[in-house]
């Protein structure tokens, strides 16, 4: 899974065994790519201490672009274009999070996780007060009318994660006079997320990908000698490989979660409340590197 996936799980696990709220607000961006501004984008650059002969180079390659269409043996007259970045270019991508980089969350209640054109708002909602949560979620859509970039009312969702016995109603999110529709789960870079945080709609999604797969692996069975691993096995030795990397990487969200304990030879456990928490991937994560 992507680093910000881990990062909206990782806030999940965390808020709710608190006893908290958590809104998440996925943002869906009408052709993201098309609409980045080049003038926009130097500016941008510029505050980031990039030189300026690299921003003059990015203006100039965005600037200016040809475009035309061909079916067969038919093509269209040439289109000048200036707004945007091409499509299929691997820089398109950094360009955006460039353009993106001062979209941030203002308040530290709630975090803005960005991974391309994806981004999605996670607010923690303590004691009913959804203030800042929907603060940020307003300065968001500020933002997009100012950078022009357009939120795809109809493709932007919110999903409230709240496990307290008595849960009050919220009223739903509007954007540009749009009413904001409220879902029980979302496919976000890949994995479904559910408002349970249970995986099975993860899992079934994923076994059913497996089930197409199916047929090669039965014809692939009469080549293979050495026996195939078990689900267990693949189970541990991925989270161990997963866990290990995080220690190493201090720049990861969940790298301050492995603290060593003074003999230096394990990691401390982390404490929970529920039984739900204490299955997550990280209290597990923990014990199989010191086992």
């Amino acid at each position: 899974m992507m680093q910000s996936t881990w990062d909206c799980i990782i806030s999940c696990n965390i808020w709710i065994d608190k006893g908290h709220m958590q809104g998440s607000f996925f943002v869906d961006f009408s052709s993201a790519f098309n609409t980045i501004i080049p003038a926009i984008l130097q500016n941008k650059l510029h505050q980031l201490s990039v030189p300026m002969s690299i921003c003059q180079w990015i203006t100039s390659f965005l600037m200016d672009r040809q475009q035309l269409v061909r079916q067969g043996k038919l093509t269209s007259s040439t289109c000048t274009i200036s707004t945007g970045a091409p499509q299929g270019c691997v820089l398109s991508p950094l360009f955006f999070s460039l353009y993106t980089n001062d979209c941030i969350a203002k308040d530290p209640s709630v975090k803005l996780l960005k991974f391309a054109d994806d981004a999605t708002v996670i607010g923690l909602i303590r004691d009913d007060d959804e203030s800042a949560y929907r603060r940020e979620v307003e300065q968001l859509a500020v933002w997009c009318s100012q950078n022009n970039l357009e939120l795809n009312t109809l493709k932007t969702v919110e999903m409230i994660v709240d496990f307290r016995r008595s849960t009050p109603t919220l009223t739903p999110l509007t954007i540009l006079n749009s009413t904001v529709a409220a879902v029980e789960s979302f496919m976000y870079l890949g994995t479904t997320i559910s408002q349970d945080l249970k995986w099975e709609t993860h899992i079934d999604s994923t076994v059913k990908k497996a089930q197409q797969r199916l047929y090669f692996l039965h014809q692939l069975r009469g080549l293979l000698v050495d026996p195939l691993p078990s689900l267990q096995e693949l189970y541990t030795s991925r989270v161990r490989k997963k866990a290990g990397k995080i220690t190493l990487d201090p720049t990861h969200p969940a790298h301050y979660l492995f603290e060593l304990l003074p003999s230096g030879q394990r990691f401390r456990a982390l404490s929970t409340r529920t039984v739900r928490h204490r299955n997550r991937f990280f209290p597990q994560s923990i014990h199989l590197m010191n086992s």
